[in-house]
């Protein structure tokens, strides 16, 4: 997980590994990279942006 902080938001780049029990089945990967961005609004860290597929959406 990388977090890239600029003032009172943070972008947030991870990787999530998935495990299914029909994975050889699945069309869909098991690796993503996810990507989030938070803001700090009073004082407390809200999500503003959850893109769990990553930049796999835009292929």
């Amino acid at each position: 997980m990388i977090m890239l902080e600029a003032g009172d938001t943070v972008l947030v780049l991870s990787q999530t590994l998935l495990d299914a029990d029909n994975k050889e089945n699945s069309e869909y990967s098991m690796d993503r990279r996810a990507t989030y961005v938070y803001r700090n609004i009073n004082g407390q860290w809200l999500c503003a942006i959850d893109n769990s597929y990553g930049t796999a959406l835009l292929s």
